[in-house]
Order: structure tokens, then C-alpha cells, then sequence
């Protein structure tokens, strides 16, 4: 399995409620009530490829490149799933927080392109997520 894979495994994962993490090198799968059979090919396909989902979990602790004119200030993204005001429900944090950061960089790079929230909204949409940035000037 390749990296892509890794991640698509840990998505379908994470969609059927399965909650996973690293405590040191050692994964660790908390699921669901209910029927524990359903997650069987699941499971198997991330146990037969422990290392590169690991290489994921880990790369998922570590905080993107911030766009410029912006500092990090706090890094502490919540589990999925989280709620987003405005009748947001956010699955996959990792893209969300990601993708937030590229709408940001474009609004403060271009501020007559419209990319759907203000630069105090992508903020605060941040901030929901676990991360809180500064805005230089």
C-alpha cells in the first residue's frame, strides 16, 4: 500500500465511525458499538499495511505551512467528527484545516477575489477546527 492508500484506508476507516491514533508506535483503533464484524476487512487492510498508516497518523500531527502574513499560534486539531458553525459538519479535519489555509493565503494574497468567507471567518473557521492563527497587518 502507498501513502494514497494509507490515507484512503484511514478515510474509509474514519467513516465507519472507527477512531484511530498512534500512542507511540503503536496504533490503536477504538470502534463503534455495535455488530464488530462489519469492520473486519477494515481492519485487516490496516494491519497489513501498520507502517504506512502510521507514516499518515504521524503526518497528520504536524501542521502545514502557513501562508504568508500568517503566524501559528496554537496547533491542536479536534477529532473528527466536528461541527463548523453554519451547519458545517467537517469529516476529514486534516482537508478542511488544509484547504482553509489555501482560502486564506488567496483572500489575504487578492483581496477583490472572493473565495466564499471573509478573512475573519476563515480564522474563526479555523479556530473551530483546533488551530488558531494571527493575521499580520
Amino acid at each position: 500500500m502507498n501513502r494514497a492508500a494509507a490515507w484512503e484506508a484511514l478515510a474509509a476507516a474514519e467513516g465507519l465511525g472507527i477512531k484511530l491514533r498512534l500512542d507511540g508506535n503503536r496504533i490503536q483503533a477504538r470502534l463503534p458499538e455495535g455488530d464488530q464484524d462489519r469492520f473486519s476487512n477494515i481492519l485487516d487492510r490496516l494491519r497489513a499495511n501498520r507502517e504506512e498508516v502510521a507514516a499518515v497518523l504521524r503526518q497528520r500531527t504536524v501542521a502545514p505551512p502557513m501562508p504568508p502574513r500568517v503566524r501559528l499560534v496554537h496547533w491542536s486539531p479536534k477529532e473528527a467528527p466536528i461541527a463548523i458553525e453554519s451547519c458545517s459538519v467537517v469529516v476529514d479535519v486534516q482537508l478542511f484545516i488544509r484547504s482553509t489555509l489555501a482560502q486564506l493565503s488567496t483572500a489575504l494574497a487578492n483581496h477583490s477575489q472572493w473565495v466564499g468567507w471573509s478573512v475573519p471567518q476563515l480564522v474563526d473557521r479555523l479556530r473551530q477546527a483546533g488551530v488558531i492563527v494571527e493575521v499580520d497587518g
